[in-house]
């Protein structure tokens, strides 16, 4: 789908490429291949689309960064999804995603621009181990903090009793 930014992931990968920098990128989802990308220096894998959350868990799970620079986006569940398995987020701030992402954990670019993308994995390239461990722990403590069930209900039942509260109060 044009709006998930696939192009512009490759172009930036291209440029690290040609700058002789050397990381693996794993694609989850269906990547027709004339947008199939080969290099010697990015190890790029194409996983298909995945409906087996095992699979999808593994993948995560051998990852650092999610990269999502979408033109366009609701709240996506690719990127809570990353977060709950302790990725780092690199996306575009588009839809909710500044809700899921910020500095602690990730970069969030301003739009989908394949040099934005760029540069910004070769700053995730210059963190030391340390920061980079940091920032996935990040998004382990926002999605508890922020995004798991039981926690969303006791907040929407404290805002609920403190509009009753208010109403009655009147």
């Amino acid at each position: 789908e044009r709006r998930k930014g696939i192009l512009e992931i490759n172009k930036a990968l291209l440029n690290l490429s040609a700058n002789n920098i050397n990381v693996e990128v794993h694609f989850v989802g269906h990547i027709p291949k004339k947008f199939q990308i080969k290099t010697k220096k990015i190890k790029t894998i194409y996983h298909g689309l995945i409906n087996n959350d095992v699979l999808k868990k593994k993948i995560y799970d051998s990852c650092d960064v999610l990269i999502c620079p979408s033109y366009s986006e609701g709240m996506p569940n690719v990127i809570l999804e990353a977060m709950s398995r302790g990725l780092a987020i690199l996306a575009t701030d588009v839809g909710a995603v500044k809700l899921m992402v910020s500095s602690k954990n990730g970069i969030l670019l301003k739009n989908c621009d394949s040099f934005l993308i760029q540069k910004a994995i070769e700053e995730f390239i210059d963190l030391d181990h340390r920061s980079v461990i940091e920032m996935k722990n990040n998004s382990l403590n926002q999605v508890r903090e922020n995004f798991q069930w039981t926690n969303i209900i006791n907040k929407t039942i404290k805002n609920l009793n403190q509009i009753i509260n208010f109403n009655t109060d009147q």
